[in-house]
C-alpha cells in the first residue's frame, strides 16, 4: 500500500481511532429544529429598520400605481416621511438637520410653502435607502390629483383663454 493515509478495518487512519456520529434521531432533528426557531425569532435591529423602511416604501409604490379617479384622500409626502421617522426612532428635527436644512424649512416643503425639489428627492433617496423618484412622483401623483379637482371647478378659470385678447381687439 501507498504511504498516504491507510484505512484499516477497524475504523483507524494512521492509528487514530474515528469517532463514530450517531445518527440523526428523531429528538436530535426536533432539539436542532426548536434551537434554529428561537435563533430565528431575535430581531435584529438593523433587520427590523430594513423592514420596516420596505414597507413604507411598498406603500408609495402602491399609492402610486392606484388610479386617481379611486383615490379619496391625498397622501402628502409629510405622511410618508413622519411613517419613515417613527419607523428609524429619528426626530424630525434631526432628520432634517441630517439632509443639511432646518425643520422650520423643511416643514414650509412639506406644507407646500415651497416646491418639493429634485434636491430634496435625493436626499430622502439617500437617508431612506429608496429611489428618490418615489419620493418626487408622490408629489407629482398629488399635484395632478389636486389638478383634476381643480378642474371641475373650471368656470373659474374660464377667463384666462387667449382668444379673448383676439376678441377684445
Amino acid at each position: 500500500m501507498a504511504k498516504s493515509k491507510k484505512i484499516k478495518k477497524n475504523n483507524t487512519i494512521r492509528g487514530k481511532r474515528e469517532k463514530a456520529v450517531a445518527p440523526w434521531t428523531k429528538e436530535k432533528l426536533l432539539r436542532v429544529k426548536a434551537f434554529l426557531d428561537k435563533e430565528n425569532k431575535k430581531t435584529i435591529p438593523q433587520k427590523d429598520r430594513k423592514n420596516a423602511l420596505l414597507s413604507i416604501q411598498y406603500r408609495m409604490e402602491y399609492y402610486l400605481l392606484t388610479n386617481n379617479a379611486e383615490i379619496r384622500k391625498i397622501r402628502p409626502l409629510e405622511e410618508f416621511l413622519l411613517s419613515s421617522l417613527k419607523a428609524l426612532n429619528i426626530p424630525f428635527k434631526l432628520f432634517a438637520l441630517s439632509i443639511d436644512t432646518t425643520d422650520a424649512n423643511l416643514k414650509k416643503y412639506l406644507s407646500g410653502a415651497r416646491k418639493f425639489n429634485i434636491d430634496l428627492a435625493m436626499k430622502f433617496g439617500a437617508f431612506f435607502h429608496m429611489p428618490p423618484e418615489l419620493w418626487l412622483n408622490i408629489q407629482v401623483k398629488n399635484d395632478i390629483i389636486r389638478l383634476q379637482e381643480e378642474k371641475k371647478l373650471r368656470k373659474a378659470y374660464e377667463s384666462y383663454n387667449y382668444e379673448n385678447l383676439f376678441l377684445s381687439r
